[in-house]
């Protein structure tokens, strides 16, 4: 029998072969071993992308169909992705705000080869916090609304987005920003500093129409922390990896700029560790100064424990207590109160109940979901103390 351990062992196995596979450093006798990978990892079109490259046909194997119905499905969900983003950008555009597009809804059609291949839940778009309000209520006013909007906490009104779902379209999301990198984002990424990444936007073309995004070296560094800061490294897939990968490979870095703008972020730490495991799956090229750079001119200041206590598992509780940093008493005990008993509206969103089933029976399973994150995050928090306090 496989235990828990050998199961663990076999996934990082195939996550790792199924990676090099999909950049073109070895091969695969047996797709079929890679298909769930594939999915979990969110790389499923670009698995089978790579597939056809190499001369295999997914249509000769049976077990591929989930994964070429997934292919289908966002070919669709792409298609309808890309007229909504043409349609918020023109709006925002008119009205003279400033529209900067992140992650997936850029490197799709950047970094890789065809836009579908490049699965996402949401669009991103960053406008500037003065025009954030007005550029809400022209979203607004595109038939998208706010599925959170029974749930009022302190919460939301230190989110660093809202995230909108179109109305007729249920499965069109824009998450419209005005900084980046949650509760705590002013304090990890100033904002005169993205302010600057903003003045030095880039164009990039969707359908033969002008879009804007960050200049790769800034945004090579901002989906690193994104994806290591705001989710934690045990949430980080292939697809956030590969996104990295296409990323580095796909333009001509200016790794000055890069190693300059990580220290005077204070992310040596983060961003070392995030290009350790880009290059660890897939051998990215990464020229051989920059870690001895990134290590060198690390600062004491650095804080690296932010990193570290989002290096595995579960990260919500860590998350809500960086929250509660930024409330005071009276705010944190509203909080509480309104994440622990929200309204049944908000229940019935949120857990997808059904208008004809009671939400009572969610209330115990959201309470104990949530405790366990925090349980959880104080349980790291005490670790990595004892850990400082025995290093010194």
């Amino acid at each position: 029998m496989i235990n828990s351990f050998q199961r663990q062992e076999r996934q990082s196995m195939l996550r790792r072969e199924l990676g090099a596979f999909l950049v073109n450093t070895s091969s695969l006798e047996i797709p079929l071993d890679y298909a769930t990978t594939a999915f979990s990892e969110h790389v499923g079109p670009f698995f089978l992308y790579r597939l056809r490259e190499t001369g295999i046909d997914p249509q000769d194997f049976p077990r591929l169909e989930p994964l070429l119905s997934e292919a289908r499905h966002y070919a669709v969900q792409s298609m309808l992705q890309e007229r909504a983003m043409l349609e918020v950008n023109t709006a925002l555009n008119v009205a003279g705000i400033k529209t900067v597009w992140l992650k997936g809804s850029v490197l799709a059609y950047t970094v890789y080869p065809q836009s579908n291949l490049r699965t996402r839940a949401d669009l991103d778009v960053l406008v500037p916090p003065e025009d954030f309000q007005k550029a809400l209520s022209i979203l607004y006013t595109l038939d998208y609304y706010d599925p959170d909007k029974a749930l009022e906490t302190p919460a939301k009104r230190l989110s660093h987005h809202a995230h909108l779902r179109h109305i007729q379209y249920y499965s069109i999301i824009v998450e419209l920003h005005h900084r980046l990198l949650g509760y705590s984002g002013e304090d990890i990424l100033a904002p005169d500093i993205l302010a600057q990444w903003v003045d030095q936007a880039i164009p990039f073309v969707v359908n033969d129409t002008n879009c804007y995004t960050l200049k790769p070296e800034y945004h090579l560094l901002y989906i690193c922390a994104h994806a290591f800061l705001q989710h934690g490294e045990a949430k980080v897939t292939l697809r956030h990896l590969l996104d990295m990968h296409l990323l580095i490979t796909h333009y001509t870095l200016d790794w000055e700029i890069i190693v300059a703008e990580a220290v005077t972020l204070k992310w040596t730490f983060l961003f070392e560790t995030a290009l350790k495991r880009v290059h660890e799956y897939f051998q990215t090229p990464i020229p051989d100064d920059v870690f001895e750079k990134l290590k060198r001119l690390r600062t004491q200041a650095e804080d690296i424990s932010s990193v570290i206590l989002k290096s595995s598992g579960d990260i919500r509780g860590e998350s809500v207590l960086q929250l509660f940093n930024h409330l005071t008493l009276k705010e944190r005990t509203q909080t509480i109160f309104q994440i622990a008993i929200p309204s049944r509206d908000y229940m019935r969103e949120r857990y997808d109940v059904l208008p004809e089933h009671s939400v009572l029976p969610y209330y115990p399973y959201r309470w104990f979901d949530q405790s366990r994150g925090l349980i959880i995050a104080f349980y790291r928090r005490i670790m990595n103390y004892l850990g400082k306090t025995l290093d010194k």
